[in-house]
């Protein structure tokens, strides 16, 4: 055989190891439509109100790109499920964004992992594009934990301001299992492929720790789309929420959801739980917990409405009303007319009770009898008090006591006075006599 020949021969066995190592090496596409050639489904709406619409410019292959929308300051977008994920293998999600709206204040990929039972374990995200830019690569790669069996995969972006809508565009999206390749080698040498570009890793930030951060609002049973908490940040700074929780009550079997966002000082912010069923509708704890888990705040509650958000006023006071993310609170309605069935870490301390004033116990009085002629004491002058009312009998008997004492004095008088007369009318016939005797013996 010609040496041309062999040398073709030996390319051609050379190319299709490399392309059977580089099919393992990258793996099957997990998603459907990735590249949005198709229309919009299976993609969905990941909640907040976000929308998302089919484009043909821009675009960064093929003839189409989907146009992410979201006023919200927390990250929505779109989402694809994707089932048959394995515990303790690696999976990597790639794609492009292109922002021209400035009012972004970011856009990412991001996958989050879930378990049987449909609970979000936790979350992974990719490199953050902020300002305006160009098709730009998001990559992010992770080994799954236990308990895994399924993802769901969004693109994401969140807006400068509450209410603002802010818009993206993404395109060719991939997502595979990465499976590390058995080379084996040719007898020949093999052309050099070219290489995957892979892109500048940014800077992990280091989480960090504050005070003065609280729970003001959360929805516990939404009307549509999934629960959040809103935070305030009560410092004179912004703080970086990078690596923080949002828990339910310890202990309860679900993981804590991991946040991350910064918060400008003396302002608030709304924060998603990528879930409609994390908190429990008939009671639990809503728990804010920094990198370290350690608790910072803590709302209990023990009933929510739907479409609800149970908010916290400037006085402090929890009360149920329409929800206001991102925005300060109203004021609770008055006292009788909210419900009272939260509670805080801190307990709020209830109003002394007034002291009742005494009611003087009337004090009944015993009017003392006379004394025998034996000396004996029929009755004694005493004060019992009685608690709080009158005996009937001893009040009569008092009262007839009162007034029999000025008309026995009466009745005395009287005496003394017709002895002393009839006393005098005897002297006086005894001496009449007296004088008519005597004279009558002269």
């Amino acid at each position: 055989m010609p040496a041309r020949g062999k040398f073709l021969i030996t390319l051609a066995i050379s190319l299709a190891s490399f392309l059977i190592s580089s099919k393992n090496v990258f793996g099957q596409n997990l998603l459907k439509n990735s590249g949005f050639e198709e229309g919009i489904e299976p993609w969905e709406s990941s909640g907040g109100g976000a929308t998302a619409s089919i484009v043909s410019s821009p675009v960064r292959g093929g003839i189409a790109a989907v146009e992410v929308k979201n006023s919200s300051t927390s990250s929505y977008g779109i989402q694809q499920k994707v089932e048959g994920i394995s515990e303790g293998k690696t999976y990597r999600l790639s794609g492009y964004v292109k922002i021209t709206d400035p009012n972004v204040e970011k856009a990412f990929l991001r996958v989050g992992w879930y378990d049987e039972n449909g609970n979000q374990k936790i979350t992974s995200d990719s490199n953050q594009i902020t300002g305006l830019s160009d098709w730009s690569e998001l990559v992010v790669e992770r080994t799954i934990p236990p308990g895994v069996v399924s993802a769901k995969v969004r693109a994401v972006l969140s807006s400068k301001a509450g209410g603002v809508l802010a818009s993206a565009y993404f395109d060719d999206l991939f997502f595979e299992e990465v499976i590390q390749p058995t080379l084996t080698p040719t007898p020949a040498p093999t052309p050099t492929p070219s290489k995957t570009p892979i892109p500048t890793p940014t800077n992990t930030p280091t989480p960090k720790d504050y005070s003065n951060i609280f729970i003001s609002e959360f929805m516990a049973y939404p009307e549509s789309g999934d629960e959040w908490v809103e935070l305030y940040n009560d410092n004179g700074f912004e703080v970086d929420l990078y690596g923080w929780y949002i828990d339910d009550i310890a202990e309860g079997g679900s993981p804590p959801r991991q946040i991350s966002g910064t918060i400008s000082p003396k302002s608030q912010k709304q924060f998603s739980l990528n879930s409609n069923a994390y908190l429990n509708n008939g009671g639990d704890d809503v728990r804010l917990l920094n990198a370290n888990q350690a608790e910072k705040d803590k709302v209990s509650f023990e009933t929510t409405s739907k479409g609800k958000s149970w908010s916290k006023d400037k006085n402090g006071k929890w009360c149920q009303l329409d929800p206001s993310p991102n925005a300060p609170n109203p004021e609770c309605p008055k006292e009788e007319d909210s419900p009272t069935s939260i509670s805080t870490s801190t307990p709020t301390q209830k109003p002394p009770s007034p002291t009742p004033t005494p009611t003087p116990s009337p004090t009944l009085k015993i009017v003392p009898t006379e004394a025998t002629r034996s000396g004996e004491i029929l009755g004694e002058e005493e004060e019992a008090t009685v608690g709080g009312f009158y005996p009937l009998e001893a009040t009569e008997e008092a009262g007839k006591a009162e007034e029999a004492t000025p008309a026995g004095n009466k009745n005395s008088k009287n005496k003394i006075l017709g002895g002393i007369f009839i006393g005098a009318g005897l002297v006086a016939i005894f001496g009449t006599a007296f004088s008519l005797w005597y004279t009558k013996l002269k």
